[in-house]
């Protein structure tokens, strides 16, 4: 019986601390993006540190409720992200068009791409070159 519950111990204590960890990370995101700390974020990581630490078995439940909803939404939650968030993007960065890369030729640039001095080759060229 006592192995069973090691068994059990060590992945929830990983799952445990990294929802606690993602919850920090999300926190500091938040909180850089919008200037105002999410005070209620950090009492629940430190709660869920508490619990993974010492007693993560006592939450077991959170884990298999994450596991739970990960299995049954998992599919909806791709498809809306990827079609409410990269679609989107992709078209205003179409619509947009930044320039990222310069497509005049520069002169002053140390390059690969320079242009070659021959402007025809025959096949005398390809062979001499080995």
């Amino acid at each position: 019986m006592s192995n069973v519950i090691d068994s059990e111990v060590k992945p929830t204590r990983i799952k445990l601390l990294s929802l606690c960890a993602g919850l920090l990370i999300f926190s500091t995101i938040i909180s850089l993006a919008t200037g105002t700390l999410w005070p209620w974020l950090l009492p629940l990581a430190l709660v869920l540190f508490v619990f993974a630490a010492f007693a993560p078995l006592r939450l077991m439940f959170v884990i298999r409720g994450m596991d739970y909803f990960h299995l049954r939404f998992r599919k909806v939650l791709t498809w809306c992200f990827f079609y409410f968030f990269v679609v989107p993007s992709c078209w205003v960065i179409r619509m947009i068009r930044p320039t990222i890369i310069p497509l005049a030729i520069s002169q002053k640039t140390l390059s690969y791409w320079d242009t070659s001095e021959k402007k025809r080759f025959t096949a005398d060229d390809f062979i001499k070159q080995y």
